[in-house]
């Protein structure tokens, strides 16, 4: 402010009344730039609240705290059969009868974690397919396309730490490899030349100890003619550090649109993916087929 008082004195009168008419001149426009200055102060705070950085989760005046935001989810996608037989289409659901779940542990237990029952993941894990139009077969429905079976547990690396380098190039421990290399993705990434960003993140999510859930979708078709067919399979897992009581809703919510689909390794879904996901692919809507409406009667 200084800097911009003197800007406005005049140079060359330096008299009484020179330098009261510069004084004058000065205090009105000291009072312009001080409103334009306090403009320019509440834009600038606007901003930042826009922005997020410029007030806090909640106020006074606003006492509803802001929304959390979700933990990064892990997901590996598997799928063998061809796409007509993976993913339902509007008109044409895909019904199928859960099998069973079983909680199970990989590696050492994880005693931090919480441990919902089978019910409550079940619940969850119905609320997800629901989400991409698959729906649960009933006894007086139509007959069950897929069989499904789930686990869930925590997950734990039981070697010595494994660098996976920017190549793609890496090797693993004897104790429980395949489990944790599957469940994280790791063989498919050594497949492809990754990303050093890529390799960081899953170095870091092999040394953390982490929650789980796989669905595995088989053919029933194929089981009736004695035959073991295996459609889909879709891990799930997120840092163990981020468990909560809403840990299989948000983990199941964000893989519900990679069910039935193949990836070619792990994709990090952070939350701001995570509702990505959501508006991009919501919620699909599917009709149930139904009996056709008798005809109206013909006058005679």
């Amino acid at each position: 402010m200084p800097a911009l008082a003197f800007a406005c004195l005049p140079r060359k009168e330096t008299n009484g009344v020179g330098l009261g008419a510069g004084l004058a001149v000065l205090g009105v426009r000291l009072m312009i730039n001080r409103a334009r200055i306090q403009n320019l102060i509440r834009r600038g705070a606007l901003a930042l609240m826009v922005l997020g950085l410029g007030s806090p989760a909640f106020s006074a005046d606003d006492p509803k705290p802001r929304k959390q935001p979700r933990p990064e989810v892990l997901v590996v996608a598997d799928a063998g059969a061809t796409p007509e037989e993976l993913r339902p289409a509007p008109g044409k659901p895909i019904h199928y009868l859960v099998v069973g779940g079983v909680e199970r542990n990989i590696g050492e237990d994880v005693t931090e974690v919480r441990r919902p029952d089978e019910l409550a993941v079940r619940r969850e894990l119905v609320k997800a397919l629901a989400s991409q139009g698959f729906i649960e077969a009933k006894a007086d429905g139509p007959k069950p396309q897929i069989a499904l079976l789930f686990s869930w547990g925590s997950a734990s690396y039981l070697a010595n730490d494994e660098i996976l380098s920017e190549s793609g190039a890496g090797g693993f421990g004897d104790k429980n490899k395949a489990e944790i290399v599957q469940l994280l993705g790791m063989d498919k990434a050594n497949r492809h030349v990754i990303s050093q960003f890529d390799a960081d993140q899953l170095n870091d999510a092999i040394r953390n100890d982490r929650v789980y859930m796989v669905v595995a979708a088989w053919d029933l078709g194929a089981a009736a003619r004695k035959q073991r067919r295996l459609l889909w399979r879709t891990r799930i897992s997120l840092d163990w550090r981020d468990d909560s009581p809403e840990t299989f809703r948000v983990m199941l919510a964000s893989a519900a649109p990679f069910f039935g689909r193949d990836t070619e390794k792990g994709v990090f879904l952070d939350d701001f993916l995570q509702r990505k996901a959501e508006v991009t692919i919501g919620e699909a809507r599917v009709v149930e087929e139904s009996a056709p409406k008798p005809a109206a009667p013909v006058g005679k």
